[in-house]
Parts: C-alpha cells; sequence; structure tokens
C-alpha cells in the first residue's frame, strides 16, 4: 500500500520530496532484485 511507503518515509526522512519518483524506483528495484528492495528505498530517501 502506498501510504504505508509514505508514512515510513515520512517516519525515516522528516519529509517526502518526489514520493512518485520514490514509488517507482522501489516497484522497479524490486521486480528485478526483491531481495534488494529495502536497501535501495532507503537509498533513493537519502539522495
Amino acid at each position: 500500500d502506498s501510504s504505508t511507503v509514505y508514512q515510513a518515509a515520512l517516519e525515516y526522512n522528516g519529509e517526502v520530496n518526489k514520493f512518485a519518483s520514490l514509488l517507482r524506483c522501489a516497484c522497479l528495484t524490486y521486480a528485478r532484485q526483491p531481495e534488494n528492495t529495502l536497501h535501495q528505498a532507503l537509498a533513493q530517501l537519502n539522495a
């Protein structure tokens, strides 16, 4: 659920810019390498 992802990003980073981009990247990363999804999503939050 995207609202769960948004809430997690908000809690982790304090604000969420370009959420749609974050969500697209997370989905593409999961499709390619499901085992690395969390690591990649956190990297995007810190970018």
